[in-house]
């Protein structure tokens, strides 16, 4: 009997593995997802300019732009601040890459850099 505890004792536990906590404070966090939820939504109206019947003047495509490139700024300043979460950089590259998009499509309705 006293074999049979010692062997349930020294039988290896199935866990699930534990997941890296983050070293970014959950109203960091909060403000990132906001910034980006709010960068997704600009970027979409930006997509949507071209199909609207009347083009937008230049002042709503460098609002558009400019609030775009601050949103992306501020996303990769939250991103430095923890740069031993390796899931931030992959959102500050997006940002990036989105505020890009919005400037060429200015460029393109001939708004301006």
């Amino acid at each position: 009997m006293a074999a049979l505890l010692l062997g349930a004792c020294a039988a290896p536990m199935h866990t699930a593995p534990v997941e890296p906590r983050s070293a970014v404070p959950p109203g960091v966090s909060d403000d990132l997802t906001r910034a980006e939820q709010e960068l997704r939504r600009l970027d979409a109206e930006v997509d949507a300019l071209s199909a609207q019947a009347a083009p937008p003047g230049c002042e709503r495509v460098a609002l558009l732009r400019d609030n775009i490139c601050a949103l992306a700024d501020r996303i990769c300043r939250l991103t430095d601040q923890y740069p031993e979460d390796r899931t931030l950089r992959p959102r500050c590259t997006d940002a990036r890459q989105r505020c890009f998009r919005a400037a060429e499509a200015a460029k393109q309705r001939g708004c301006g850099a």
